[in-house]
């Protein structure tokens, strides 16, 4: 998957995930965003592609079998760490910045200003049936048969 290098196996609290789409393919990203969909989240489109995926709440997810490259909540800095040519990180700041190193090349991104993407636009509901609300409460009851008022004459018997 997406992991990051010098991570394998290791579980990290991601606030989001990084996918890149042009490697996996739209469909298999519109999946893991599903998958991974809340209330409160939110999908960005960054210029070269790939999708940024936040979450309301840090999920615990092993780096090696993330949906996509994980996001780190830091400070208002860069991620720490030296950035090694095949290292690959990314964090989010407090200030609302998306920090993308890659290969020991640092990218910072306003959040805000990243176009945003709508998962309710890849949802098809032409397969649905729709059915008729009924009223709630007790179901009616059916109406019983009248009953006869008379009561039927006893036959005499014959002793004869």
């Amino acid at each position: 998957m997406n992991a990051p290098t010098g991570s394998a196996g290791g579980t990290v609290p991601a606030v989001g995930f990084v996918l890149d789409v042009p490697l996996i393919g739209a469909p298999e990203a519109a999946e893991r965003v599903l998958d991974l969909w809340r209330a409160d989240a939110r999908l960005c489109e960054l210029p070269d592609g790939r999708w940024l995926l936040l979450l309301p709440e840090p999920v615990r997810t092993r780096a090696d079998l993330a949906p996509g490259l994980p996001l780190k909540r830091t400070g208002h800095g860069a991620p720490t760490g030296a950035p090694g040519p095949g290292s690959r990180s990314a964090a989010v700041t407090a200030d609302g910045r998306l920090v993308l190193t890659e290969g020991g090349a640092t990218v910072t991104r306003v959040i805000g200003e990243l176009p945003a993407l709508d998962p309710a636009d890849w949802l098809d509901p032409s397969g649905l049936a729709l059915h008729r609300p009924r009223a709630l409460g007790a179901a009616p009851v059916p109406e019983a048969p009248p009953v006869e008022d008379s009561v039927p004459a006893v036959a005499r018997p014959d002793l004869r």
